[in-house]
């Protein structure tokens, strides 16, 4: 009775299943991407469908989706009260799909193409053939017995004939040969692009969804993907030391997702989108001493300068902007950068089209007018080019993004430079650049300058003449770095003799000027200090560089 009971059960379990199976209806939806939240590691991408439910339970297939989803960020919603009972993500097999009708046809177009190629390189064959066999045959009369003058005549007029058209018909086909080449090249190069895109891997999203009525209902889909991110840069303009600089905050914006992005509201974030529900706890907060290099960066003549204070500028090697971009393409090239704990949002009023193209693009932000004051600095020493910095303070308030900046003065495209926002300092440095209406000139005095032998020891005097001019209209602020040698040995001793009322560090040496140079003006300044050691000892006083010079032997 049992066994009764347990097959009747079995059986009308199989028969409700197989009966809502036949009231399920199942649609395949093309959903269109509406906006995205790019993140600096990944983006959030917003989808929308409408299609026409039937009463009763119906399944959706999202179709076309990116391979690049994650499946565990999958969100989908309804409107008219619509109740979503499963969702569920899987690979999209191309195999049991025919392909697109654009892509069929083209790949027919193809093949043609390919087929008559075949049959044009058949006809040249054909010709080749009958001309040689007019070439082998072409003897008349055999070799005992003559020809008459009408059957030579005859003869000749037959092959010359002949063999012209054979010629023109090769020069014909090889002609059209060509022809169909090139339209084979261009065939294959408008095919190449969607045939890939559709050749992608996809995924899709199976849901299961409950509607009391037959209606019409939007969705919306939402869900990370990776291989998709942006990147602050920024524009820097100043006209003129007495107006303001324009900073346009911008933003290249990366796509390797396999789906283009096309009119598309965008929102740029720093938040973390891989955050989880849990709630947020907090870690001890502990302070300490640490050496942190806080400086500008430019690059002027394809050198790139540090300004760090009294500290000399020293050069390091130029990268530039474009192959800072291309590090992106490859993970493990991707800088690491502080941002603020609190997130921040740029929400980009403009639609934007972000191919996936695996190649960043710009999109304009935000622009400010920041108030700024100017400043001129100069080590004589080094390079004799005075650069101007400017120092803008409230940047703080802008949420800013550490990033390259490229630098334009006076319309002039100056180079690139570094915006650090890691320090602590309320003024923002930035470097515009060498400023040619500002010269100053450092000429050693050789008549005042010299070497003197005193007993068992050598003294070298050093005398330095510094000439600074403002040519500008207006007045300048100006910087002056210079040094006097630290000795490191007892029996080297050196005395500065004349720095001019620098400020002087002692223990590194470094000497700083500052000036305001009224328009027109002009100011010298003397650096002198002579360097005492044994003569019996070899003292390098005189400082040199390493470069690289070309060798023709």
């Amino acid at each position: 009775m049992k066994n009764i009971f347990s097959i009747l059960v079995a059986f009308l379990c199989t028969c409700t299943i197989q009966f809502l199976q036949a009231q399920t209806t199942t649609k395949n939806l093309q959903s269109e991407i509406i906006a995205a939240t790019v993140y600096l590691n990944a983006a959030e991408v917003q989808r929308t469908a409408k299609t026409q439910l039937t009463s009763g339970t119906n399944q959706l297939i999202f179709t076309d989706l990116s391979n690049k989803m994650d499946r565990n960020s999958v969100q989908l919603s309804a409107t008219n009260g619509v109740n979503i009972l499963s969702v569920t993500v899987r690979h999209k097999d191309r195999k049991l799909e025919s392909k697109p009708t654009f892509i069929q046809e083209m790949e027919d177009s193809i093949e043609w193409v390919k087929d008559q190629i075949t049959l044009l390189n058949n006809d040249l064959e054909t010709y080749k053939q009958e001309k040689e066999l007019l070439l082998q045959n072409k003897s008349i009369g055999g070799t005992q017995t003559g020809v008459n003058i009408t059957d030579l005549k005859q003869a000749a007029d037959f092959y010359r004939s002949r063999l012209k058209d054979i010629h023109q018909l090769q020069h014909k086909a090889k002609k059209e040969i060509d022809e169909h080449r090139t339209m084979l090249s261009n065939l294959k190069h408008r095919l190449q692009t969607p045939l890939q895109k559709w050749s992608t891997p996809k995924k899709e999203v199976l849901a299961t969804v409950e509607a009391n009525t037959a209606q019409s209902v939007e969705f919306e889909l939402k869900y990370l993907v990776a291989n998709a991110l942006w990147s602050p840069s920024y524009n820097l303009r100043a006209t003129d030391i007495t107006e303001p600089i324009s900073l346009e905050y911008q933003a290249q914006v990366y796509n390797d997702t396999g789906i283009d992005w096309k009119n598309v509201q965008l929102k740029l974030s720093t938040a973390d989108p891989t955050q989880n529900a849990s709630k947020p706890q907090l870690e001890v907060w502990t302070l300490n001493h640490q050496q942190r290099n806080s400086y500008d960066e430019g690059i002027v003549n394809n050198r790139l300068y540090n300004y760090s204070g009294l500290d000399t500028i020293s050069v390091i090697d130029p990268v530039t902007y474009e192959e800072k971009l291309e590090v992106v393409r490859n993970e493990a090239n991707v800088r690491q950068i502080e941002v603020s704990e609190l997130s921040t949002e740029f929400i980009i009023e403009k639609p934007y089209n972000i191919p996936a193209t695996a190649s960043p693009y710009e999109v304009a932000v935000i622009q400010y007018d920041l108030e700024a004051t100017y400043k001129h600095f100069c080590v004589p020493k080094l390079d004799r080019g005075v650069f101007l910095l400017a120092q803008v303070t409230g940047w703080t308030d802008l949420n800013l993004i550490e990033g390259p900046a490229k630098i334009y003065y006076q319309d002039t495209y100056m180079g690139t430079s570094e915006i650090q926002t890691s320090g602590i300092k309320d003024t923002l440095d930035l470097s515009l650049g060498r400023d040619e209406k500002v010269v100053v000139t450092r000429t050693k005095r050789k008549d005042e300058s010299g070497k003197k032998f005193l007993g068992f020891n050598v003294k070298e005097t050093f005398l330095y003449e510094i000439a600074l001019k403002n040519n500008r209209s207006t007045p300048i602020q100006l910087e002056i770095q210079d040094q006097i040698p630290i000795a490191q040995e007892k029996d080297i001793n050196v005395e500065a003799i004349e720095i001019s009322n620098a400020e002087q560090d002692e223990l590194s040496g470094r000497l700083l000027w500052k000036y305001t140079l009224n328009a027109g003006e002009s100011k010298k300044l003397k650096l002198a200090f002579s360097v005492k050691y044994p003569k019996n000892k070899n003292v390098v006083i005189r400082k040199s560089r390493a470069v690289y010079s070309p060798r023709f032997y």
